[in-house]
């Protein structure tokens, strides 16, 4: 997790990710620490997400919403993979807000 904020920090553009839950295990609380330094992203899909894991995410989503004013990198939970490539995609090919 450490190395992959580091990577992301020194991205250039926009930032776009795609979590896919079926092998996602425990997270260390090192890992956990070092998610605070992992920009924003642009959009995030998140693939074969249990209720719950939806339900947690999207109030932890309309939280950060709320402390940063209203900015915030839109969500999708879908069931495979190309949908969320597709989603991705999408997102990249969307005019250019002015």
């Amino acid at each position: 997790m450490v190395a992959l904020a580091r990577v992301f920090r020194r991205a250039q553009g926009k930032l776009y990710g795609i979590l896919i839950t079926k092998d996602l295990g425990s997270i260390s609380s090192e890992a956990k620490k070092s998610l605070k330094d992992v920009p924003l992203a642009d959009g995030i899909a998140i693939v074969g997400a249990s209720r719950q894991m939806q339900f947690v995410i999207s109030l932890l989503n309309k939280v950060h919403m709320m402390l940063n004013l209203g900015k915030n990198g839109p969500i999708t939970f879908v069931a495979t993979e190309e949908e969320a490539r597709r989603w991705v995609e999408h997102l990249r090919s969307a005019p250019k807000a002015k």
